[in-house]
């Protein structure tokens, strides 16, 4: 895992290289689009998430693997995330993931998939989002 990155409607972002995102300091009005996520390695196109915990429990969201390409133009969405939680396209506000999810972090597990002829997985890799 290279870098995680959350991107808001009005242009800003979050970085981070260490897979923890801190967004407490965003303010409860933007608008949250998604993840960016990049790899060290050349060859990983996908990422795929075995398991997403929220809340404080450890119970998995997810009811199945979900794979995703890693683009720099287009986010994982919050919806690809963890469902519809907007109907719209801006996002869903920070306050109102902050009141669902209470100030515990989101945690996603899963592996980098490879392509090639060195192709396979990743060790696992988590990534942690505070609200």
């Amino acid at each position: 895992l290279k870098s995680i990155e959350a991107r808001f409607t009005a242009g800003t972002s979050v970085m981070d290289t260490q897979g923890t995102l801190t967004l407490t300091a965003v303010s409860n009005d933007q608008f949250f689009q998604g993840v960016v996520i990049t790899s060290d390695q050349p060859n990983s196109v996908k990422l795929k998430i075995t398991s997403l915990t929220a809340m404080g429990s450890d119970s998995n969201w997810l009811t199945a693997p979900r794979e995703f390409i890693l683009s720099n133009d287009k986010p994982i969405t919050i919806n690809e995330l963890v469902g519809n939680a907007t109907t719209g396209s801006e996002g869903v506000k920070m306050g109102t993931l902050r009141s669902f999810f209470m100030d515990k972090p989101i945690t996603l597990m899963g592996t980098l998939l490879y392509t090639g002829p060195n192709g396979g997985e990743s060790d696992p890799i988590v990534i942690k989002i505070y609200l």
